[in-house]
Protein backbone atom coordinates (compact mmCIF):
# COMPACT_ATOMS: atom_id res chain seq x y z
CA UNK A 1 0.00 0.00 0.00
CA UNK A 2 3.16 2.64 0.88
CA UNK A 3 5.12 2.08 -2.38
CA UNK A 4 1.75 2.32 -4.77
CA UNK A 5 0.77 5.46 -2.38
CA UNK A 6 3.82 7.17 -2.89
CA UNK A 7 3.91 5.96 -6.78
CA UNK A 8 0.37 7.74 -7.59
CA UNK A 9 1.31 10.87 -5.44
CA UNK A 10 4.52 12.03 -6.97
CA UNK A 11 6.41 11.31 -10.09
CA UNK A 12 9.93 9.55 -8.50
CA UNK A 13 11.09 9.44 -12.39
CA UNK A 14 12.41 6.24 -14.41
CA UNK A 15 10.76 5.14 -17.89
CA UNK A 16 7.10 4.25 -16.95
CA UNK A 17 5.74 6.71 -13.56
CA UNK A 18 1.91 5.85 -14.74
CA UNK A 19 0.13 5.48 -11.63
CA UNK A 20 -0.81 2.42 -10.62
CA UNK A 21 -4.19 0.39 -10.35
CA UNK A 22 -4.93 -1.47 -7.47
CA UNK A 23 -5.53 -3.98 -9.68
CA UNK A 24 -2.32 -4.55 -11.75
CA UNK A 25 -1.42 -8.04 -10.74
CA UNK A 26 2.24 -7.49 -12.85
CA UNK A 27 2.77 -4.32 -10.04
CA UNK A 28 1.44 -6.48 -7.35
CA UNK A 29 4.58 -9.57 -7.83
CA UNK A 30 6.69 -7.49 -8.85
CA UNK A 31 6.45 -5.24 -5.83
CA UNK A 32 6.32 -8.53 -3.49
CA UNK A 33 9.56 -9.50 -5.63
CA UNK A 34 11.05 -6.71 -4.90
CA UNK A 35 10.22 -6.14 -1.06
CA UNK A 36 11.78 -9.00 -0.19
CA UNK A 37 15.44 -8.54 -2.27
CA UNK A 38 15.44 -5.22 -1.37
CA UNK A 39 15.50 -5.70 2.57
CA UNK A 40 18.05 -8.48 2.28
CA UNK A 41 20.39 -5.30 -0.02
CA UNK A 42 19.18 -3.16 3.43
CA UNK A 43 20.48 -5.84 5.55
CA UNK A 44 23.51 -6.27 3.44
CA UNK A 45 24.41 -2.76 3.24
CA UNK A 46 23.59 -2.20 6.59
CA UNK A 47 24.80 -5.22 8.71
CA UNK A 48 21.85 -4.86 10.67
CA UNK A 49 17.81 -6.74 10.14
CA UNK A 50 15.66 -4.48 11.09
CA UNK A 51 12.84 -6.33 12.22
CA UNK A 52 12.85 -8.89 14.82
CA UNK A 53 13.49 -12.28 14.80
CA UNK A 54 14.70 -15.22 17.32
CA UNK A 55 17.24 -17.43 17.15
CA UNK A 56 20.50 -19.10 18.65
CA UNK A 57 24.10 -18.34 17.44
CA UNK A 58 27.12 -19.98 18.49
CA UNK A 59 30.54 -18.99 18.93
CA UNK A 60 33.29 -21.55 18.57
CA UNK A 61 35.92 -22.25 21.27
CA UNK A 62 38.45 -23.19 18.68
CA UNK A 63 38.44 -20.01 16.98
CA UNK A 64 41.07 -17.88 17.72
CA UNK A 65 39.06 -14.85 16.87
CA UNK A 66 36.62 -15.55 19.62
CA UNK A 67 38.90 -16.52 21.95
CA UNK A 68 41.05 -13.27 21.58
CA UNK A 69 38.32 -10.91 21.59
CA UNK A 70 36.35 -12.82 24.33
CA UNK A 71 39.81 -12.33 26.68
CA UNK A 72 41.41 -9.18 25.28
CA UNK A 73 39.40 -7.24 27.78
CA UNK A 74 38.99 -6.80 31.75
CA UNK A 75 36.01 -8.64 32.37
CA UNK A 76 35.84 -10.65 29.39
CA UNK A 77 33.53 -8.72 26.51
CA UNK A 78 31.93 -10.93 23.72
CA UNK A 79 31.40 -8.46 20.98
CA UNK A 80 27.97 -9.18 19.15
CA UNK A 81 28.02 -9.83 15.31
CA UNK A 82 24.47 -8.74 15.21
CA UNK A 83 21.87 -6.58 17.44
CA UNK A 84 20.38 -8.15 20.53
CA UNK A 85 17.24 -6.93 21.46
CA UNK A 86 15.99 -9.54 24.31
CA UNK A 87 18.43 -12.10 25.62
CA UNK A 88 17.19 -15.17 26.55
CA UNK A 89 19.84 -17.07 28.05
CA UNK A 90 23.63 -18.24 27.71
CA UNK A 91 25.23 -21.91 27.16
CA UNK A 92 28.88 -21.85 27.53
CA UNK A 93 29.56 -25.49 26.29
CA UNK A 94 26.23 -26.97 27.01
CA UNK A 95 26.20 -25.31 30.44
CA UNK A 96 23.37 -22.88 31.24
CA UNK A 97 24.91 -20.06 32.64
CA UNK A 98 23.39 -18.24 35.71
CA UNK A 99 22.31 -14.58 34.52
CA UNK A 100 24.44 -13.02 37.67
CA UNK A 101 27.74 -13.90 35.61
CA UNK A 102 27.33 -12.21 32.18
CA UNK A 103 25.15 -8.35 31.11
CA UNK A 104 24.26 -7.50 28.69
CA UNK A 105 26.08 -3.87 27.32
CA UNK A 106 26.18 -0.71 27.29
CA UNK A 107 23.96 -0.72 30.27
CA UNK A 108 19.97 0.33 29.87
CA UNK A 109 20.51 0.70 26.15
CA UNK A 110 18.97 -1.77 23.57
CA UNK A 111 19.68 -3.14 21.15
CA UNK A 112 22.60 -4.33 22.89
CA UNK A 113 26.10 -4.54 21.13
CA UNK A 114 28.33 -6.75 23.59
CA UNK A 115 28.17 -9.18 26.62
CA UNK A 116 30.44 -8.48 29.89
CA UNK A 117 30.99 -11.76 31.56
CA UNK A 118 32.04 -12.37 35.35
CA UNK A 119 35.32 -14.59 34.51
CA UNK A 120 34.41 -16.84 38.10
CA UNK A 121 31.54 -17.85 36.50
CA UNK A 122 32.58 -19.21 32.99
CA UNK A 123 33.45 -22.94 33.07
CA UNK A 124 36.76 -24.66 31.63
CA UNK A 125 36.24 -24.17 28.19
CA UNK A 126 35.00 -27.23 25.37
CA UNK A 127 37.86 -28.95 23.37
CA UNK A 128 35.33 -30.27 20.67
CA UNK A 129 34.81 -28.84 17.14
CA UNK A 130 31.19 -28.05 18.01
CA UNK A 131 32.18 -26.33 21.80
CA UNK A 132 30.82 -22.79 22.15
CA UNK A 133 29.04 -20.16 23.63
CA UNK A 134 25.53 -20.03 22.20
CA UNK A 135 23.02 -16.80 22.47
CA UNK A 136 19.71 -17.59 22.29
CA UNK A 137 17.58 -14.57 22.16
CA UNK A 138 15.37 -11.96 20.34
CA UNK A 139 17.78 -10.15 17.49
CA UNK A 140 17.20 -7.51 15.12
CA UNK A 141 17.29 -3.41 15.32
CA UNK A 142 14.99 -1.00 16.90
CA UNK A 143 15.53 2.39 18.83
CA UNK A 144 12.32 1.81 21.19
CA UNK A 145 11.54 -1.54 21.26
CA UNK A 146 8.64 -0.76 23.88
CA UNK A 147 6.92 1.04 21.01
CA UNK A 148 7.61 -1.23 18.02
CA UNK A 149 4.46 -3.19 18.70
CA UNK A 150 1.09 -1.46 18.96
CA UNK A 151 -1.73 -3.89 20.09
CA UNK A 152 -4.73 -3.39 16.90
CA UNK A 153 -7.04 -6.32 18.36
CA UNK A 154 -7.37 -7.09 22.45
CA UNK A 155 -8.78 -10.54 21.16
CA UNK A 156 -8.35 -13.04 18.07
CA UNK A 157 -7.94 -16.49 17.76
CA UNK A 158 -6.38 -19.57 16.22
CA UNK A 159 -7.73 -22.80 15.99
CA UNK A 160 -4.42 -24.74 15.47
CA UNK A 161 -0.50 -24.06 14.06
CA UNK A 162 -1.68 -24.69 10.53
CA UNK A 163 -4.74 -22.38 10.19
CA UNK A 164 -3.86 -19.51 7.95
CA UNK A 165 -6.86 -17.28 8.14
CA UNK A 166 -6.83 -14.90 10.58
CA UNK A 167 -10.44 -12.87 11.61
CA UNK A 168 -10.02 -9.18 13.07
CA UNK A 169 -12.46 -6.47 13.91
CA UNK A 170 -10.93 -4.18 11.07
CA UNK A 171 -9.02 -5.48 8.18
CA UNK A 172 -7.81 -1.94 6.86
CA UNK A 173 -5.70 -1.37 9.92
CA UNK A 174 -3.31 -3.98 8.68
CA UNK A 175 -0.92 -3.82 5.59
CA UNK A 176 0.12 -6.43 3.30
CA UNK A 177 4.01 -7.88 4.65
CA UNK A 178 3.38 -6.41 7.74
CA UNK A 179 4.58 -8.37 11.25
CA UNK A 180 2.10 -9.30 13.81
CA UNK A 181 2.93 -11.12 16.65
CA UNK A 182 0.18 -13.07 18.69
CA UNK A 183 1.56 -14.55 22.04
CA UNK A 184 5.33 -15.74 21.47
CA UNK A 185 4.41 -16.22 17.48
CA UNK A 186 5.48 -13.59 15.13
CA UNK A 187 3.21 -13.76 11.84
CA UNK A 188 3.37 -12.21 8.43
CA UNK A 189 -0.05 -10.72 6.38
CA UNK A 190 0.07 -12.06 2.89
CA UNK A 191 -3.34 -10.69 1.90
CA UNK A 192 -6.19 -9.21 3.40
CA UNK A 193 -9.92 -8.40 2.68
CA UNK A 194 -11.80 -5.54 4.41
CA UNK A 195 -15.24 -7.09 3.20
CA UNK A 196 -14.81 -10.22 5.56
CA UNK A 197 -12.47 -8.97 8.01
CA UNK A 198 -10.14 -11.77 6.96
CA UNK A 199 -6.42 -11.48 7.19
CA UNK A 200 -4.30 -14.30 5.27
CA UNK A 201 -0.93 -15.24 7.10
CA UNK A 202 2.14 -17.20 7.40
CA UNK A 203 2.85 -18.47 10.62
CA UNK A 204 5.91 -19.07 12.61
CA UNK A 205 8.27 -16.46 10.95
CA UNK A 206 11.05 -15.19 11.96
CA UNK A 207 12.28 -18.34 14.35
CA UNK A 208 9.09 -18.65 16.38
CA UNK A 209 6.87 -21.78 16.38
CA UNK A 210 3.16 -21.55 15.13
CA UNK A 211 0.80 -22.45 17.92
CA UNK A 212 -3.29 -22.31 18.76
CA UNK A 213 -4.61 -18.96 19.91
CA UNK A 214 -7.65 -18.29 21.82
CA UNK A 215 -8.81 -14.62 22.61
CA UNK A 216 -5.22 -13.53 22.23
CA UNK A 217 -4.20 -9.75 21.97
CA UNK A 218 -2.96 -9.25 18.45
CA UNK A 219 -0.07 -6.69 17.69
CA UNK A 220 1.27 -5.35 14.44
CA UNK A 221 5.43 -4.32 14.21
CA UNK A 222 6.15 -0.53 13.59
CA UNK A 223 9.61 -0.50 11.64
CA UNK A 224 11.30 2.79 12.32
CA UNK A 225 9.98 5.53 10.11
CA UNK A 226 12.96 6.56 8.57
CA UNK A 227 14.02 3.24 7.43
CA UNK A 228 9.88 2.19 6.48
CA UNK A 229 10.43 5.58 4.06
CA UNK A 230 13.90 4.49 3.15
CA UNK A 231 12.80 0.76 2.17
CA UNK A 232 9.50 1.68 0.37
CA UNK A 233 11.58 5.01 -1.36
CA UNK A 234 13.64 2.07 -3.11
CA UNK A 235 11.39 -0.21 -3.87
CA UNK A 236 9.73 2.58 -5.25
CA UNK A 237 13.08 3.59 -7.29
CA UNK A 238 13.26 -0.32 -8.18
CA UNK A 239 9.79 -0.41 -9.99
CA UNK A 240 9.70 3.02 -12.10
CA UNK A 241 13.45 1.62 -13.12
CA UNK A 242 12.17 -1.85 -14.07
CA UNK A 243 13.01 -1.37 -17.80
CA UNK A 244 16.36 -0.11 -17.66
CA UNK A 245 18.70 -2.16 -20.13
CA UNK A 246 22.04 -1.22 -18.34
CA UNK A 247 21.92 2.50 -18.70
CA UNK A 248 23.62 3.42 -15.71
CA UNK A 249 24.39 7.31 -16.70
CA UNK A 250 22.26 10.29 -15.34
CA UNK A 251 23.14 13.89 -16.44
CA UNK A 252 22.23 15.89 -13.43
CA UNK A 253 20.73 19.57 -13.09
CA UNK A 254 24.25 20.54 -12.81
CA UNK A 255 25.16 19.63 -16.25
CA UNK A 256 27.77 16.85 -14.50
CA UNK A 257 27.47 13.01 -15.40
CA UNK A 258 27.36 10.32 -12.62
CA UNK A 259 26.23 6.97 -11.95
CA UNK A 260 22.27 6.08 -12.19
CA UNK A 261 22.05 5.18 -8.30
CA UNK A 262 19.76 4.62 -5.37
CA UNK A 263 17.93 7.95 -3.98
CA UNK A 264 20.16 9.78 -1.72
CA UNK A 265 17.76 9.40 0.75
CA UNK A 266 17.95 5.84 0.90
CA UNK A 267 21.99 6.06 0.79
CA UNK A 268 21.70 8.57 3.97
CA UNK A 269 19.27 6.29 5.95
CA UNK A 270 21.41 3.15 5.11
CA UNK A 271 24.84 4.97 5.86
CA UNK A 272 23.42 6.47 9.45
CA UNK A 273 22.62 2.74 10.56
CA UNK A 274 25.62 1.26 9.37
CA UNK A 275 26.93 -1.60 12.14
CA UNK A 276 30.43 -2.17 12.36
CA UNK A 277 31.09 -5.67 12.65
CA UNK A 278 33.90 -7.56 14.71
CA UNK A 279 35.18 -11.08 13.30
CA UNK A 280 32.42 -13.19 15.59
CA UNK A 281 31.21 -16.49 13.73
Amino acid sequence: EDVRNQLMRANLGGTDPAPVNSEDTDFTTYVDSAIHALSRFMAQETHRVFVPYKDTKTWYFNDYRFIHNLYACNPPKLDLDEDLLVLSSATWDGTLLSASYYREAPANTLPSEFLLFDVTGLPAQGTTFDSGLVIAGIWGYHENLVDAWETISSSVTLANATVTSLTVTDASLYKTWQYIRIEDEYLQITGRNETTEVLTVKRGVNGTTAAAHTAQACQIFKPMADIELAATRLVCYAYTHRNDRGNQIEVLPDGTVSLNTIPLLVKATLMNYQKNTWGAI
